[in-house]
Parts: C-alpha cells; structure tokens; sequence
C-alpha cells in the first residue's frame, strides 16, 4: 500500500467514530464514508497505475507519486483540507492553479520542429537517445516503453508507446498525448490555450485507466480583462471514475456577479458533499465578492456552516442549527475531500512524467 493511502486511512478511522452525533437530520455519512468501503474504492484507482506499460512509465518518469506536484496543483479545496495539507505535506497551496502550468515556451512550441518525426528508446543512466526507427508522428515525438528487468536495465520486449504531438498554430497552443499498449490507450491527454490581448483561455482532458478502471478530468479556465485593474475569470474542474468517488469545482474570479457560487464538491457512493461560497455584495465599492462563510451540504441538505471568527482569527465549524462541530465530523469531511488528492494523483502523475520526458529530449517547457 502506497504511503499516502495509509495517511488518508488514518485519517479515515478517526473520522466515523461518532458522525452521527451532530445533527438528528443530517444525512448518515456512516456506510459511504466507512473506512473500509472508501479503501476498496481507493484500491481500483490504484490499480489502474499497476498496468505493467503504465508501472513502467511512471517508474521511468519520476520514481515516486507527484503527491507535491498534486497539491500546488489542486485549487480551492475546503480550509479543512487546507490545513490538512499543510500539516501533512510540504509545498505552498497556489491560489490560481493555472499559474503553475502556464507556458513558458517564447515561441508557444512544445515540441520543436526539428525534434518532430523522432522516436526515442530508454537506454538506462542514459535516459531517452534518439534512435532511427521510424513511427513517430509527424507533428511529434515517441517514445517507447521497454519492458524493465529486474536491475530497472531495458529488455529487448516491448510495452507500448507514448506520443507526444504539438498541434499549436499561431494564435494557440495545443499538445496531444497517448500511451498505446497492446492496441489500447491507457493514458490520454489534451492540454490547449490561447492568448489576446484581452483574454487567456485554458482547456484540458485527460483519461487514465487499465482497461477495467478509470479515471477521466476535465479543466476549463476563461479569463477576460476589460482594463488594466478590471478581469473576470471562470474556472471549472471535474474529475469522475466508474468506482463511486467524483470530484467537481467552479470558481469566478476578479469581476463576480450575484448569480456565482463557488465550490468544490466530492461524491463518495451515494454521498456528494459540497462547499459553497456566497457571493457578498460590497456597498461601499459597488462590487461582490466572495464571502469568507461557506456552507456545507450533503446531497442538498445544509449540514454545517464555514464561518471567520474575527476574534479567535480562524475558520469555526457550526452545524444548521448553530452547534460547533465535533471534531469527528470535521475529520470525517476531511476523509472526504483527501479523496480527491488521489484521483488528482491518478491523473496526474502521468500529466507530469510527459512533461518532463518531453523536456528532457526537446528542451520543451514543462509544468
């Protein structure tokens, strides 16, 4: 069992003991939440990295999970995870997760045209050497995934591919990326953007599975400036499996409007719990904002509420009828949002270990 599961687990265990003791009414999160049904349903996800050419990939790519990587990536989670992280993690929460992966490339190419057309073979403390076979496409690279022996050494058989392809044009860029083993796609992803002089848009898919199992991500970012100080952006993600765990967030930046709520919201089983940001209109400057206060449902039905004491400095945790919360509740919404860390490590992971390989032999910007 990876080391990350066993934090999540420990996590979990604290969390049932006495989740029902809040509220009468609220929802029962005992059977979805129990430690041992989120464990079986963590299982799947990590199987799907257990694929022999995706075990391959990630081992060549980075060595251990992007668990870091994974948390400057993921946005706006509750404070509660928040601080969880900080606790357990090192690395800086980012506000824009788009920052972090915004291109650095001068002439917006991921993969330089003279590196197009050109398959790669692992050659051990080496790395990636350009060799002269051919089946590369046009408009990219490959990269073979050798079967390892079992000194890490490469062996004569083969696991599949990795094609890299940079579909960017004058006015955006876009890069396309596909692990084939065995005539199926493990691992797929589309990254694009584009640039104005009043707006940046950002897109991305991405689907990992092992045939069985899967894990697919959408991400969308919209951002318009209207003058120098005045934009308005619009963000959204979603992540979904077919195991019963999916993850999905919007946020609006800058420029807000009454009709935006922000949120991030998980679903485990039949449980789907969300936080919820209102929109606060500022009198003074003519403006909204998003309130400090959010509220906390389960499927619909407010449970709790996220409020700023202004005297003790910090974030409280009440029930819909004003009570604090235990502490086990609080660490059993906890077992819930450190779910989506893993569906975000499932997906990744890979994401990271393309970049890097497509750094490493095409000088190519990476995240």
């Amino acid at each position: 069992m990876h080391a990350f599961r066993k934090l999540f687990l420990a996590a979990a265990i604290v969390g049932v003991s006495a989740c029902g003791s809040d509220n009468p009414a609220a929802p029962d999160l005992d059977m979805e939440l129990d430690p041992a049904v989120i464990e079986a349903r963590l299982a799947d996800v990590e199987a799907i990295h257990d694929h022999p050419a995706l075990a391959t990939m990630l081992e060549l790519g980075s060595g251990s999970p992007a668990v870091t990587s994974v948390s400057k990536t993921f946005e706006r989670t509750s404070r509660i995870l928040s601080r969880t992280k900080q606790a357990t993690q090192s690395g800086t929460l980012v506000r824009n997760p788009h920052e972090s992966r915004k291109i650095a490339a001068a002439v917006g190419q991921y993969v330089p045209v003279e590196n197009r057309g050109t398959v790669y073979m692992w050659e051990g403390e080496a790395g990636w050497i350009e060799s002269a076979r051919t089946g590369a496409p046009s408009d990219g690279i490959r990269f073979i995934i050798p079967e390892l022996d079992a000194t890490g050494l490469p062996t004569e058989n083969e696991l599949g591919w990795l094609d890299v392809r940079d579909l960017g044009t004058a006015t955006s860029d876009r890069v396309v990326a596909t692990l084939v083993a065995g005539g199926k796609t493990l691992f797929s992803m589309d990254e694009r953007d584009s640039e104005t002089e009043t707006r940046w848009t950002e897109s991305g898919t991405a689907v990992v599975t092992d045939g069985v199992h899967r894990v697919e991500y959408t991400y969308s970012y919209d951002e318009t400036w209207t003058s120098e100080t005045e934009y308005r952006g619009l963000e959204t993600y979603t992540l979904g499996t077919n195991v019963g765990l999916a993850y999905r967030g919007a946020w609006a930046w800058g420029d807000m409007r009454a009709s935006d709520v922000n949120y991030n919201e998980v679903t485990v089983g039949r449980a789907t719990i969300r936080f919820a940001w209102r929109t606060v209109f500022d009198a003074e400057t003519q403006s909204y904002y998003e309130s400090d206060d959010a509220d906390i449902t389960v499927n619909g039905q407010l449970i709790a509420r996220e409020i700023y004491d202004e005297t003790l400095g910090d974030w409280v945790y009440e029930d819909a009828e004003g009570v604090p919360l235990s502490e086990e509740r609080i660490a059993q919404l906890n077992t819930a949002f450190q779910v989506t860390e893993w569906l975000w490590e499932a997906v990744m992971w890979p994401a990271e270990v393309v970049w890097n390989w497509t750094y490493s032999v095409a000088g190519a910007p990476i995240l």
